[in-house]
């Protein structure tokens, strides 16, 4: 159990990472080169986001409702200024830069207000004060803009995923429950189902499979390349691995 339980700490330390490697370092190229980033780094926030809340809370429907959880429970805890507004900022920007590239702008007859987004992506700390704060529009009567920096939100991004780890490592049932999310978030996904869908995926894998083209060792290095493909049916036959 112990192993196991080092496993979730192990695999939380490496989000920490990727979160480092593929956020961080972006947005500091985006800093350098003066570029916006405003849609590629929510996009992947809110997709870790999705990651976390499967692993906090389980495998299944209701992607959305865990994802807010996680955000209501954890980036709460990273700035308190998230408080009651999970499903807004999830929607807002998840929905909208996954399914159609901008954040959403909402609208309300009954409230008359309009609230839409705005982003930055300055690293300073003149800029980053306006994180979640809300602005009137200067050029539109009842029109809101909700601001996000976006050094913060990766900030409180990686400072949920710590507020999980202590959560972890002061309560064995919900560390349990996450090890038993872990394995299955890494379990294969079968394509052997009755299902058409998944027919047609296995079809399509099979395909790819055929057309096999040569080794690869653990790095993702090419050892081998194969001159034909009856090169691959004679290496399957004395395959080792």
């Amino acid at each position: 159990m112990k192993n196991e339980a080092t496993a979730v700490f192990a695999h939380l330390a490496k989000v920490l990472k990727l979160i480092e490697d593929d956020l961080v370092l972006a947005l500091e190229a985006y800093d350098k080169a003066n570029r916006g980033g405003h849609m590629a780094v929510p996009r992947e926030v809110f997709c870790y986001v999705d990651y976390l809340g499967r692993l906090a809370y389980g495998d299944g429907n209701r992607t959305t409702e865990k994802a807010v959880r996680y955000m209501e429970t954890y980036f709460v805890k990273a700035n308190s200024a998230y408080s009651g507004k999970c499903r807004l900022i999830y929607t807002m920007w998840r929905h909208g830069v996954v399914h159609e590239i901008d954040a959403k702008v909402y609208r309300s007859r009954a409230k008359h207000f309009e609230l839409g987004w705005l982003a930055n992506s300055d690293p300073h700390p003149d800029n980053r004060i306006w994180h979640l704060a809300c602005l009137c529009n200067a050029n539109k009567r009842d029109a809101y803009f909700w601001t996000i920096n976006l050094f913060e939100l990766v900030d409180d991004l990686k400072a949920s995923v710590k507020h999980f780890i202590r959560d972890l490592q002061s309560n064995s049932e919900m560390l349990e429950q996450t090890r038993k999310n872990l394995e299955d978030v890494r379990a294969p996904e079968y394509l052997d189902a009755a299902v058409k869908k998944d027919l047609l995926l296995l079809r399509q894998a099979d395909k790819v499979i055929d057309e096999t083209r040569g080794i690869a060792d653990e790095h993702g290095t090419v050892v081998h390349k194969f001159a034909h493909p009856s090169e691959f049916n004679s290496f399957k036959k004395t395959w080792r691995g």
